[in-house]
């Protein structure tokens, strides 16, 4: 039987699956439990295309523009473009400092052009899934054959319980601990180093290494990586690291284990990145798509003028790649897309991307009538360089199966998931669903793990889709050794309160307490970081309005903002509520028990990316916010605070909220040097939103903005 993709595969047409019909993607945990024969094949399939080597027909050459090395590569290195598409896009740069490249990252087009780069490794799996299932002894292979047509690509739900009764790395116990009754680590499938399949023909089990914990890189007398493209990465010739893809390199003593580590920094940052999630998908500062897609500043604006949203897509998508990698491959533009964790993160992204777009259908402003890339009138006004990345700006090296139409993707032809043959759960199966369903449905699903306000017993529990799966008895890892069965009690309730030490008295805090760099002192730095002047808030003018405090929520936060290319190459602003072992290796501190998020700058150096030798050309600036309630929320369970209003916040974030920069190897880098010509600014807002049950129709959100903190939070970089 010929396979229906062949001929797209040959000439290189990103094409989807729509021709095989409009299938949900799902959970990967979902779809491993849902639909076994599927996943089973999946797995044998992704395998397949990462190997080189093997018996006839079950390994991918290298060479093969739909292997999992040379569609990985189209992210970042190798310096070396995928099937001679594209080139310099940049005429401004005559002296070939730039490297080439397909990045879109800062621009509008960033959520689009992830969609075609999806959609192109599904079509690939695909594709070998298909061929797979004929090799198969009847009558198991009419039952993988069938089971091909679930496939699309799962996601990686960060928000969705996997097993009860998580310990990580906080405040809220004596022991530098928090508890929570859900435990959202990552899925086994991740971790496990080994699984168990169904092999062809005859449907024997066989064991084989994960090809979802890992990927092994092309060895160094094959040509295809090259030690001047391992030179800007920053790993050394002796490290692993240029073997295969590593997670958590960056060890901490009191979490050696790096899958450990994985688990407790998605557990740590998981309430926060919920609240942001839950953000985008109401009505409010994130209605606008340039606001919400792109962590990148256009036009001659103040980003943090109180005026627009500083969170963003891109800059929630920043911050995981940062806590999945820490000093690994995930970390870095130009290896990320190699971990194969990666693709089920960045679909993770694109479903966000598509509920936005079902929450937010119409815009009467824009011309298209959607909300979508700047129209002409709001690019004049914004000052924008709309020539360089519009909705019709070609997405490379995606090219277009309808050639007479156009060759390649763009953004337009992007809107839609359908055009590439998926969909998600979250859209009721529509194309066009209604936004206020939409809305209702993700609130229902997710805002029960939110905490507004300290409940005297927090019982909040999922809905029934969303308790966690038991796979224990699933057949992949059946025998498997680092395979961790569920939890098997019902979870504890959160109690409301717990006696907590003194951040002096915690044993991994006692050698090396936070202090001041001296060139962190406020004479010496503080004048170097723009304050704020004073702003509106948006919405609606904060001092203006009556607030009845026991009626509202109160959710923090600290902006940022900074040139992308600061460093030449990916680096980290991590934030703290509290003192921190400043003895640890920098790259480690997200696993402190006071971390409470970071801004990770996710960009290439110049030297491999053209886009952003342009970004760094034009001093383009990023901008990103991290939420940091949910340890206010556990300082004030433990009474170490107040409560959430500002006469108790601002000097409890004077006293306790310090930063850190890390640099593109993981160094501790001087924050002057973001200060001085890279403008840098932060920023701290709070959202005041009614609680249910106090909506009314004069109800607002208001953002408040609050600068005269700003200063002394400055001076408190480390």
């Amino acid at each position: 039987m010929s396979n229906p993709l062949r001929d797209a595969h040959t000439k290189g047409y990103v094409t989807g699956l729509k021709q095989f019909g409009v299938v949900d993607r799902l959970d990967v945990d979902v779809l491993l439990k849902t639909y076994p024969d599927t996943f089973n094949l999946f797995l044998i399939a992704i395998k397949q295309l990462q190997d080189s080597k093997g018996n006839k027909g079950e390994f991918t050459e290298w060479s093969d523009k739909f292997s999992f090395f040379q569609i990985a590569g189209i992210h970042g290195l190798p310096h070396a473009l995928w099937d001679g598409e594209g080139g310099k896009k940049n005429p401004d740069d005559r002296d070939n400092r730039f490297g080439s490249g397909y990045c879109a990252h800062a621009t509008q087009s960033f959520p689009t052009w992830h969609r075609p780069y999806l959609a192109m490794l599904e079509q690939a799996l695909y594709e070998k899934m298909l061929d797979i299932a004929e090799l198969y002894n009847e009558p198991r292979k009419s039952d993988y054959k069938k089971a091909v047509e679930k496939f699309r690509l799962p996601f990686w739900d960060y928000h969705r319980p996997r097993d009860y009764n998580a310990r990580f790395p906080g405040v809220r116990l004596g022991d530098a601990t928090t508890f929570y009754p859900y435990d959202f680590r990552a899925p086994q499938i991740f971790t496990v180093a080994n699984v168990k399949v169904q092999m062809y023909p005859d449907d024997r089990e066989v064991q084989i290494p994960n090809p979802l914990n890992r990927f092994t890189y092309p060895d160094a007398n094959t040509g295809f990586f090259k030690s001047q493209d391992w030179d800007s990465t920053g790993f050394s010739q002796s490290s692993p690291s240029r073997l295969q893809t590593r997670r958590q390199v960056a060890r901490n003593p009191q979490w050696k284990d790096p899958v450990l580590a994985l688990n407790a920094e998605v557990n740590n940052v998981r309430e926060d990145t919920l609240r942001l999630s839950l953000n985008f998908i109401e009505q409010g500062p994130y209605d606008r798509y340039m606001d919400f897609a792109t962590a990148g500043v256009f036009g001659a604006i103040d980003p943090l003028d109180g005026q627009q949203a500083n969170g963003s897509l891109e800059g929630i998508h920043g911050g995981y790649h940062n806590y999945i990698g820490r000093g690994g491959h995930m970390s870095m533009v130009t290896t990320a897309a190699f971990d194969p964790i990666f693709w089920f993160h960045h679909c993770q992204i694109d479903r966000w991307f598509a509920i936005w777009q079902g929450a937010h259908p119409t815009d009467p402003l824009n011309p298209t009538g959607k909300r979508w890339f700047a129209t002409p009138g709001e690019a004049q006004s914004r000052n924008l360089d709309d020539t360089w990345t519009t909705a019709t700006t070609p997405l490379l090296p995606f090219r277009h199966p309808d050639q007479t139409k156009t060759k390649y993707w763009n953004s337009n032809l992007s809107y839609k998931t359908s055009n590439f043959g998926y969909r998600y759960p979250d859209l009721l199966s529509s194309d066009s669903p209604d936004p206020t369903a939409v809305q209702k449905r993700f609130k229902d699903t997710y805002q029960w793990a939110r905490r507004l306000v300290n409940s005297p017993n927090n019982k909040a529990a999922p809905p029934k889709e969303m308790e966690p799966l038991n796979l224990d008895d699933s057949k992949f890892f059946r025998g498997i050794d680092d395979f961790t069965p569920l939890n098997k009690p019902k979870p504890v309730a959160l109690q409301p309160t717990f006696s907590l030490m003194s951040l002096s008295e915690v044993p991994a805090l006692k050698a090396t307490s936070f202090s001041l760099a001296p060139e962190a002192q406020p004479e010496a730095f503080a004048a170097k970081v723009e304050a704020l002047p004073s702003v509106q808030a948006p919405i609606s003018t904060a001092p203006e309005v009556s607030i009845t405090e026991e009626h509202v929520s109160r959710e923090w936060y600290i902006d940022d903002v900074v040139q992308r290319l600061a460093l030449n190459g990916s680096f980290s602003i991590l934030y703290f509520l509290g003192d921190f072992d400043a003895s640890l290796p920098p790259s480690s501190l997200g696993l402190a028990p006071t971390f409470v998020g970071n801004t990770h700058i996710f960009t290439a150096p110049i030297q491999a990316c053209d886009n952003c030798g342009h970004q760094d050309q034009q001093a383009h600036l990023v901008t990103n916010t991290t939420p940091m309630t949910a340890m206010l929320l556990d300082y004030e369970a433990t009474g170490r605070l107040a409560s959430l209003r500002p006469e108790h916040v601002k000097p409890f974030l004077v006293q306790n909220l310090k930063w850190r920069v890390v640099g593109p190897e993981g160094e501790r880098i001087d924050p002057r040097v973001l200060a001085e010509d890279r403008d840098f600014k932060i920023a701290v807002s709070c959202k005041i939103a009614p609680l249910p049950g106090h909506e009314t129709e004069e109800s607002q959100v208001v953002y408040e903005m609050y600068p005269d903190i700003t200063d002394e939070i400055i001076a408190n970089a480390s």
